[in-house]
């Protein structure tokens, strides 16, 4: 039986994707508290059509977060590509995920694609 699961990892790919959606969920259907949290009322309060495209990738990203981490070896690429997105992205949530993902793709090298 082929090992594809890393079960150190599980609970913070499960986190980190609740995260994304969470974030995600806040900034397309809650436009105008994300707006006042983060100080953008500048903006009118909308998202642009670009904009919804980003937040909705954002949270599908997340599915993919909690999708790896019940099965590492074949979603591994995700966790690859999200380690600059996480490190590029706005604050020190973001920023905290980025470690324990290159441990993650250090762990689970054997298991699958990157």
């Amino acid at each position: 039986m082929e090992k594809s699961q890393d079960p150190r990892f599980t609970g913070i790919l499960l986190f980190a994707g609740l995260w994304n959606i969470c974030l995600a969920t806040w900034a397309l259907f809650f436009t105008e508290v994300f707006f006042q949290v983060f100080g953008l009322n500048e903006r009118g309060n909308v998202l642009d059509m670009g904009q919804k495209i980003f937040w909705l990738s954002v949270g599908i990203t997340g599915i993919l977060f909690i999708i790896s981490g019940l099965n590492n070896a074949r979603f591994r690429f995700v966790i690859a590509i999200a380690v600059p997105g996480k490190t590029l992205a706005f604050g020190v949530g973001d920023l905290l995920f980025t470690i324990p993902f290159i441990l993650y793709l250090r762990a689970t090298k054997n298991l699958g694609w990157v």
